[in-house]
């Protein structure tokens, strides 16, 4: 008995030395470089919330939520010390980055295409990728590919263009839905152009119930084409706004004012690209590869970049290919890549020729020299001679 009651004894005195334990720090478990003083910041960008996780210099991981506004984010870094932000490339990312940029935080802006980390992770939520961002941006930020933030003004062209093309779209729809409309009446519809104007004197129609119906819409219709004109107009002047000379890009056959200023605020700088054969890859035009020893895959192209941008420049390979195309190197060059014209090949040559314009206007564009639409075929001449 005595023995037992020294026991217990023991026991609680070790328990009243023992000192309280603390909880664990939630700590990664890769080494954190000692030399680092800045706290990484990776953050998930929803359109209701914002989701924040920060690695401080010690490696100690906190994580939290904010309602996605102005007054929220400045409540929680306003005043704080300098923290290196990693954001996906987004919808709403540019101003939240400028955001953060004028509280005197840097921002840097990855490239979402090339994180696979979070877009085939198996645990895929909004805590987890912001996780995977700042451990990214603390452990490896060699594996992060970056995009910078695109010009303010780039940005509002770009707002113009893509606000005529829905402009377009809405105009396309009704005029297919008046169509369609109109066909129980046995009443064909004539084939409209961007420059009709619409009214019920075109159409024959006697039915004045149907007359009632119809033209509201026939009034949308026109009411969308004049916007979509004072759209072009102002294509035009802003383009010859664009330093150094983006004009001169409509030069080549085929390339209107629209096309040239979208291509020249998806650009930005031409100087970015050290070669012009790189807008391809940027611009999702190149064939994507899963290659493997002897085995040579047969894909498709990427489609990284802007998907407008390919619908234009297909669009203008499809003016200088077809049969009032002018006669130019570029329409020689498609041509010859036709083939047997199957509609593969066409297609292949499309996408070829496409590529090939938006190399050549780059080149023109960091240049500034003269299009010289048959140089090529000037060169042979004295070659053959």
């Amino acid at each position: 008995m005595e023995t037992i009651s020294m026991i217990q004894t023991n026991a609680e005195a070790k328990k009243r030395r023992a000192p309280k334990r603390q909880p664990a720090k939630n700590t990664t478990n890769a080494v954190v470089d000692p030399k680092r003083k800045v706290t990484v910041v990776g953050v998930d960008i929803g359109d209701k919330y914002l989701q924040f996780c920060e690695i401080d210099s010690n490696g100690e991981i906190s994580d939290f939520r904010i309602p996605n506004n102005e007054k929220r984010i400045r409540e929680n870094y306003q005043g704080k010390v300098a923290r290196r932000f990693i954001v996906e490339m987004g919808s709403q990312t540019r101003w939240i980055a400028e955001l953060l940029q004028s509280l005197e935080h840097e921002v840097i802006i990855v490239d979402p295409r090339k994180l696979k980390l979070i877009s085939q992770s198996l645990y895929k939520d909004d805590r987890c990728d912001a996780m995977t961002l700042a451990t990214l941006g603390t452990q490896a930020p060699g594996l992060l590919i970056t995009v910078p933030l695109r010009k303010l003004e780039d940005q509002r062209i770009l707002t113009l263009v893509r606000a005529r093309a829905t402009a377009v779209a809405g105009r396309t729809r009704l005029v297919n839905g008046v169509r369609g409309m109109l066909k129980p009446y046995g009443i064909r519809m004539p084939k409209f152009t961007s420059k009709d104007s619409f009214n019920l004197g075109m159409i024959d129609v006697t039915d004045n119930e149907l007359r009632r119906a119809i033209e509201p819409l026939l009034n949308l219709i026109d009411a969308f084409s004049s916007e979509i004109e004072l759209y072009d107009d102002e294509a035009e002047r802003l383009l010859s706004t664009i330093p150094p000379d983006a004009a001169r890009l409509t030069e080549i056959p085929g390339v209107g004012a629209l096309t040239a200023l979208f291509f020249a605020s998806i650009v930005g700088d031409p100087a970015r690209f050290s070669r012009a054969r790189d807008i391809g890859p940027y611009l999702g035009l190149c064939r994507r590869r899963n290659d493997s020893g002897d085995y040579k895959s047969e894909l498709g192209i990427t489609k990284a970049g802007d998907p407008y941008m390919r619908a234009l420049l297909a669009n203008c390979a499809n003016q200088i290919l077809g049969p009032f195309g002018k006669d130019c190197d570029l329409r020689t060059w498609g041509l010859k890549k036709t083939g047997g014209k199957s509609r593969a090949e066409k297609k292949k040559a499309k996408v070829a020729t496409a590529r090939k314009l938006a190399v050549i206007m780059l080149t023109l564009w960091k240049t500034g020299k003269p299009y010289e639409p048959l140089r090529q075929a000037k060169e042979q001449l004295p070659a053959q001679a």
